[in-house]
């Protein structure tokens, strides 16, 4: 499944909010056997590979590692995509393709700083790519 939705305020010729005004769209796809089950129209096939590469470096009291996730690959899904505005849907039969390459760079790395009484592991990672820019920090003692 994938999905996505939005809502904004309705107005009225005042300029009061007099209600909302609401969209979602989402593409479902299960297997064809479950069609009698679930009864949605998602029923259909999906296959793909994908291709992701890492490396890793452990010194001892630090560790760094790169990858890359989706490097080459595809992917390919058909089934329903269903689009509600304002309550009344529309189904479509529908198929989704992947890019052949949309690679996201992860970066990460630890190191243990020793303390009087134990130690505190500061970690942290970063990816970016066919993603949305993201960095983590955190610590542990």
């Amino acid at each position: 499944m994938e999905a996505s939705g939005k809502a904004r305020p309705t107005f009225d010729p005042d300029g009061n909010v007099n209600g909302a005004s609401y969209e979602a769209r989402y593409f479902l796809s299960y297997p064809e056997y479950l069609e009698g089950t679930l009864g949605l129209g998602g029923g259909g096939l999906g296959y793909g590979l994908r291709t992701d590469l890492g490396v890793a470096l452990d010194g001892g009291t630090y560790a760094v590692g790169l990858g890359v996730r989706n490097l080459l690959g595809f992917s390919q899904w058909s089934g329903v995509e269903v689009e509600v505005k304002d309550g009344t849907e529309t189904r479509t039969p529908a198929t989704k393709r992947s890019d052949v390459s949309a690679p996201a760079f992860l970066l990460n790395g630890a190191y243990r700083i020793p303390l009087e009484a134990g130690e505190l592991l500061l970690a942290a990672d970063a990816s970016f790519g066919a993603t949305a820019p993201a960095f983590h920090l955190s610590g542990h003692a």
